[in-house]
């Protein structure tokens, strides 16, 4: 889009200023948390809940509990279930977990850092695609008096999985590739864990990356 011959069809400057890849960790967690907000007493068939649903996969892969640390998985279940399947609890334990950060065990704030960089950045190594998906998710409902503030008014970005069809084509590709690589337990070697899901992650980064600034583009 940035790069349209006729400047007409080039989105505002204001418009780049506010799309989410230039977002700070403050800005990120305030929109993860008021879309949370958003979705949290929706019914099955809301079309907010739907849409942050659809594609979701992608990000939470079959287990998002699984990507997150033993001492912040431990804490979780301490006062409440979380479906490892749902988009809408990962946003809820990410919410939760910055509401009652300071009744955290040690640990566990340890494992998650500071309020609000460490603690975002946290939660965005580990799902890369959650900034991408949700924001083009919520698009719709962009209007929205608690979701306008992250979007521009005047203009419209082409958003949603039709549009990602190129990123979710390398996305399976790359996926192909990591499930032929031997899954390692990580109660027997946790060295060799730790370093594999590094290696997931950063792949998983790069992807995100892609995936933000070919809505740009």
């Amino acid at each position: 889009m940035m790069i349209c011959n006729n400047p007409s069809d080039r989105p505002p400057a204001l418009a780049i200023y506010n799309y989410p890849i230039f977002w700070n960790s403050l800005e990120i967690l305030s929109f993860f948390q008021d879309v949370s907000d958003r979705v949290e007493k929706d019914q099955l068939d809301s079309p907010a809940l739907i849409a942050l649903e659809t594609c979701g996969k992608r990000v939470i892969e079959n287990d998002w509990v699984s990507y997150i640390d033993v001492e912040v998985a431990s804490d979780l279940r301490k006062y409440r279930s979380y479906s490892g399947d749902s988009m809408r609890d990962l946003l809820r334990a990410l919410r939760n977990k910055k509401h009652h950060y300071r009744e955290l065990s040690p640990k566990a704030q340890e494992s998650l850092g500071e309020i609000p960089g460490q603690f975002t950045e946290y939660w965005l190594s580990r799902f890369p695609y959650l900034l991408c998906h949700v924001w083009c998710a919520m698009y719709t409902f962009r209007n929205e008096s608690n979701l306008k503030r992250y979007y521009h008014s005047q203009y419209t970005f082409l958003c949603g999985c039709e549009e990602q069809q190129e990123t979710i084509r390398i996305t399976r590709m790359k996926n192909v590739l990591s499930t032929s690589t031997k899954r390692i337990n990580p109660s027997t070697n946790p060295t060799r864990y730790r370093g594999q899901r590094k290696k997931q992650e950063r792949k998983k980064q790069e992807e995100s990356t892609i995936c933000l600034k070919s809505l740009a583009n």
